[in-house]
């Protein structure tokens, strides 16, 4: 299974590939940007929230 730190990674890569803020990307997938930023570093990820992530 994928840790914490590798998701956070994975998601602000993404996210910075597509030229998004971490507000667009909260907006998109209808969350606060405090979330996205949390995540980033993987300091909070819920598991139904990191799987939209990888869409």
């Amino acid at each position: 299974m994928l840790d914490s730190i590798k998701i956070g990674h994975f998601i602000s890569e993404k996210r910075k590939e597509l030229k998004m803020t971490q507000q667009q990307l909260a907006d998109k997938l209808k969350v606060s940007f405090q979330a996205v930023s949390k995540w980033e570093p993987a300091i909070l990820l819920s598991g139904s929230l990191w799987k939209k992530c990888l869409r």
